[in-house]
């Protein structure tokens, strides 16, 4: 069977085809290359899992064959997450996580200390909707509109008991461990990894970006202490683009004590077109306290499959074995990854078709008079600002669906050309309203 997961609101039965949407098809022929022939698994959330057959693909959707049930519907307990909503990022992350951990209903509710006006259900639906296909679950957690507290609780149901999280009394971690990492320089967000360091008891120390939206390595130097212990360097950075250059980072890498980890992200290395833009592979040899990052998620097209690697000295390697979760990768997801490293042609070609419409819809946007900062992955970033959830739902309504940061960005995926230029013109009615 199939490891490629798809949720489909219709119901299953044996030889009854079930239809495919324009971006699930979409998904299948241009993301994960299946073809008419293949197999892929579905649930609706009600019946559990189906093998099924993919009889058609085309630009206007496609079909698939239920064969058999796989798996048993399996729903979870009667538990319901309510929350208040805070940075629209931090919102996703919390409905995807509430969706893998097993929540049967998550309720986003409105505060005096909410940190959001309003929320796109849709969009956390559709995030709930990618958490179930990616864990395995059969269960589709709803995500209720946003509601105010005092209403909720105004209707509750006296005999369903409520479990209240007081973060004020969980107390601080103890700071072990200093990670330096890159944050926005207009908000000084932290990224998602603080939580993961902080669960360790370490502590995330944020450098802001530069008025550029480039790494500050300066700033990041001055920032090491002799309680730092990870260095975190994103090139092509996420979600801005920019790219680290050879000069500057071996100048940097001078200034970090050998006991200090420099970990550098390169997943989106392919897409760089910058000649002196730095490689991390050329640093290991002079710098064994360099790891470089990369994965078959992005250029190779094997998002679904979760599958990247490290590299790094020996002595580093074994470190990790010792601390990874084991069979966090399928024997499948190996086998996939080791016959894309043969399709480099296939590749290169993809790769050069997403920057050449990476400059088109770049040079378009500029014309539009939007701020957009040059970018070497395979999306733009648009420095929106407080306009950020007008123009988000200028594009929702033309069914353009991009990252949003509220009250900072847009990143917005370049995909194919037809879906580039829904996008070039959904911005062009964001800039006349």
């Amino acid at each position: 069977m199939g490891k490629i997961r798809l949720f489909i609101d219709h119901p299953l039965a044996a030889g009854q085809p079930v239809p495919l949407t324009d971006g699930q098809a979409h998904y299948l022929s241009s993301v994960m290359r299946q073809g008419a022939g293949n197999e892929i698994a579905v649930f609706n959330g009600r019946q559990g899992e189906w093998r099924a057959r993919i009889a058609a693909l085309g630009r206007k959707g496609g079909q698939v064959d239920p064969v058999a049930q796989a798996r048993p519907q399996q729903d979870p307990p009667d538990l319901w997450l309510v929350f208040a909503p805070i940075k629209k990022a931090r919102t996703d992350f919390i409905v995807e996580k509430a969706a893998e951990l097993g929540a049967a209903r998550i309720l986003p509710v409105q505060t005096d200390f909410t940190n959001s006006e309003r929320i796109r259900q849709d969009r956390l639906q559709a995030h709930a909707v990618e958490a179930a296909e990616q864990c395995g679950g059969t269960f589709v957690p709803e995500v209720a509109d946003l509601t105010p507290l005092g209403r909720l609780l105004d209707g509750w149901d006296p005999a369903r008991r409520i479990l209240w999280a007081d973060e004020a009394l969980a107390g601080p971690a103890a700071p072990d461990l200093y990670l330096l990492g890159a944050v926005d320089a207009d908000t000084g967000e932290v990224a998602a990894f603080e939580e993961l360091v902080g669960s360790h008891g370490g502590r995330a120390v944020p450098v802001p970006l530069t008025a550029g939206y480039e790494h500050d390595l300066e700033a990041m130097a001055a920032a090491i202490t002799d309680r730092t212990r990870l260095i975190f360097l994103c090139t092509p950075n996420n979600p801005t683009g920019t790219v680290l250059h050879t000069d500057e980072v071996v100048e940097f890498l001078a200034r970090v004590p050998q006991n200090v980890v420099v970990v550098m992200d390169e997943a989106y290395y392919h897409f760089n077109r910058d000649d002196a833009a730095v490689d991390g592979l050329t640093l290991l040899n002079d710098h064994p306290n360099v790891v470089v990052l990369r994965t078959f998620s992005k250029a190779y097209g094997l998002a679904g499959l979760r599958i990247g690697f490290a590299i790094s000295a020996p002595e580093i390697s074994d470190d990790l074995r010792r601390v990874a979760t084991p069979f966090t990768v399928t024997t499948l997801a190996q086998q996939a990854a080791i016959a894309s490293l043969a399709a480099e042609d296939e590749l290169n070609e993809r790769v050069n078709r997403i920057v050449a419409e990476r400059t088109r819809v770049f040079d378009e946007l500029t014309r539009q008079g939007w701020k957009i900062v040059p970018s070497q992955a395979n999306f733009l970033w648009l420095v929106t600002g407080d306009d950020t959830d007008r123009i988000d739902e200028v594009m929702v309504s033309h069914g353009v669906f991009a990252r949003c940061w509220s009250g900072e960005g847009i990143r917005l995926s370049i995909g194919l050309d037809a879906e580039n230029d829904r996008a070039i013109e959904a911005l062009s009615q964001a800039v006349k309203g």
